[in-house]
């Protein structure tokens, strides 16, 4: 057969995009759109490698070339099936190109013995060169028969560019398409061009949304005259959940320091408080802008635009990169000094002392109030864990042995709390030392949760578990008593609560509540994506009860379900904070009400125009 090699290739990739497609349940749609670009990147490098290998019949450079493209293809899988799998989108190459910067620290942050993953880097590497080597011959034949076929059929050849050339434009409308549909190498190369109805920063929608945020911010600012005074530090962890800190009862010391606060009285945790989502782009978004997903635009009225307003020094010290990360700061950056990890000198880009570095370089309070939004990553996977904090052990897992168990999971993990923990109690430091700390009201709180095995799951992005959503939410003032609800809260209720603590009249935009107040959500609406957030694929609603006494849930229904209802799940988390019991079958009625409410708030929920 003239061109087996070719075939080889093409077929491997329609293989390997099937299994992706499969595994993660996206669009059948993708695979077309990938193979039509897969086949011609196919036809284009092997028939260069048969005319170079017929003219100069090297057998070194022949098993450099062909080793060397299999080798990029294999890479490219790997990296779209671990990225979705772990980030719930495709990785660009400028995120990838940040980690590669850093391989070295982004290694040793992983859960797996250094000199291991370096052992499975050059063995994943040269298995392509040493299987070129050994089928050169076959290879090299393989080549030669296309080389020869190529030559029957150059005015073939010839005539087909010509047609390609002169049908460039129509080929460039066909590339829009498959660019905007999702195709995996398109995106990978240059970043999503999102379609008009799934754009988390320019739909039709979310423009709206920021043209309306925009005309409120100004009338807003026109009639306010309040003049506050006490400074604010929004602190998120990355990936905390709350249930691995000690402040919420965990049987491991891991967070010493928060308890001190606590224990002292001048911090006062929420006894439950879910994320908006489970990954960090609209966990993020959420918090700063008081709303759920679907409703968060580039140029909504956040926190951080409120205070700047009002004549705040804003800044955002940022443990990752959230200008390369999708472009998530774009929701908050403009109206705050940005510093993030990649403007480290001394640091990996998610080792959290970046943002005492960062800290560093801002003066000294000067009777201007200020906000400050640190993110750290201590918690996250690949958030770098420092060997001090290596506290619980073992902590490092094995390719190759049986250390790959819960135990050394959850070792990790709580290694990485203690750690968080002590950065915060640092920047507490720091901060002090600038004179910030004084008159302010700090908030601690995380994007999402982390799965540790939990209903088979590690991580985070797809799953609506309560290790995915329930963080933690812990605020530090010197009038805590004000705060009359500490039972439950949302996300949503982060930014609200900081403009109340500060006389502040909350936006119209905000959905959430204030914690000052007793009154507490009814309903609580949450959403997570499959494949990236802008999917929408899977959302759940949370209905609360709150009981008599409003110190404690009474009851406290989860609802988990598909868009399209396939898919349910009911949890009564009180007596069943494990999440073990479905009630679906069994409570019909509170099923009934639930979905009900889900219908009646179909355009909140689903994002409906």
């Amino acid at each position: 057969m003239k061109y087996r090699l070719l075939l080889f290739f093409c077929g491997l990739s329609l293989l390997l995009v099937t299994i992706w497609q499969q595994v993660f349940h996206l669009p059948a749609v993708l695979i077309l759109y990938h193979m039509a670009v897969a086949v011609p990147l196919h036809v284009f490098c092997i028939s260069m490698f048969a005319l170079i290998y017929k003219w100069s019949q090297s057998r070194f450079f022949l098993v450099i070339k062909v080793g060397s493209w299999s080798l990029m293809v294999s890479f490219f899988y790997l990296l779209i099936f671990g990225s979705v799998h772990f980030w719930g989108d495709i990785i660009t190459l400028k995120v990838l190109f940040t980690y590669l910067k850093h391989l070295r620290s982004f290694l040793h942050s992983m859960p797996f013995s250094y000199t291991e993953l370096w052992t499975a880097i050059i063995a994943f590497i040269s298995i392509h060169y040493i299987l070129a080597f050994i089928f050169s011959k076959k290879i090299g034949a393989a080549l030669i028969d296309q080389a020869d076929a190529m030559s029957d059929h150059k005015k073939v050849i010839i005539a087909l560019l010509i047609v390609l050339l002169l049908a460039s434009p129509l080929l460039m409308k066909v590339k829009r398409i498959i660019h905007r549909g999702g195709e995996p190498l398109m995106v990978m190369l240059f970043d999503h061009m999102w379609g008009v109805t799934d754009n988390p920063l320019f739909s039709q929608r979310r423009i709206k949304v920021g043209f309306n945020d925009t005309e409120l911010r100004k009338k807003y600012d026109t009639d306010t005259h309040a003049q506050p005074k006490k400074n604010v530090i929004l602190i998120i962890v990355d990936a905390l959940r709350a249930d691995h800190l000690s402040a919420y009862g965990y049987r491991r010391k891991t967070s010493p320091f928060i308890d001190a606060l606590i224990d002292s009285g001048r911090a006062a945790k929420v006894n439950r408080c879910y994320s908006t989502c489970s990954s960090t782009l609209c966990g993020v978004t959420s918090i700063l802008l008081s709303r759920t997903w679907n409703e968060c635009a580039v140029n909504g009225f956040n926190i951080i635009g409120l205070l700047h307003d009002q004549g705040y020094q804003t800044h955002a010290l940022i443990s990752g990169a959230h200008k390369e990360w999708y472009n998530m700061a774009k929701f908050y950056s403009d109206d705050c000094a940005y510093y993030d990890g990649k403007d480290s000198k001394k640091y990996y880009f998610k080792d959290d002392r970046v943002l005492l570095e960062g800290l560093d370089r801002i003066h000294a309070y000067s009777d201007t109030p200020s906000f400050f939004y640190f993110h750290l990553q201590s918690t996250h996977e690949t958030g770098l864990l420092q060997d001090k904090y290596a506290v619980y052990k073992p902590f490092k897992k094995s390719i190759t042995t049986q250390g790959m168990n819960g135990e050394t999971a959850i070792n990790e993990y709580d290694d990485k709390v203690l750690q968080a923990d002590d950065i915060i109690r640092q920047l507490f430091d720091a901060l002090d030392k600038k004179g910030y700390l004084k008159n302010s009201m700090i908030v601690i709180t995380a994007d999402h949760g982390q799965g540790l095995g939990e209903h088979g799951v590690s991580g985070h992005v797809d799953w609506l578990y309560d290790p995915q959503v329930s963080v933690p939410l812990i605020i530090y003032d010197d009038s805590i008593s004000l705060y009359h609800n500490l039972s439950f809260a949302r996300h949503i209720d982060i930014a609200p609560t900081i403009a109340d603590r500060l006389v502040l009249p909350m936006p119209y935009s905000w959905m959430g509540v204030s914690l000052l107040h007793d009154s507490i959500a009814l309903y609580s609406y949450h959403e997570t994506g499959k494949n990236g957030l802008e999917t929408g694929l899977v959302k759940y609603m949370i209905a609360y009860s709150p009981s008599h006494t409003d110190t404690v849930p009474s009851v406290l229904y989860k609802y988990i379900f598909t868009a399209d209802k396939k898919h349910e799940e009911l949890y009564e988390l009180i007596s069943d904070p494990g999440e073990t019991n479905n009630l679906v079958s069994t409570q019909t009625e509170i099923l009934q009400k639930l979905r009900s409410k889900v219908r009646s708030k179909r355009d909140e929920v689903f994002g409906n125009d």
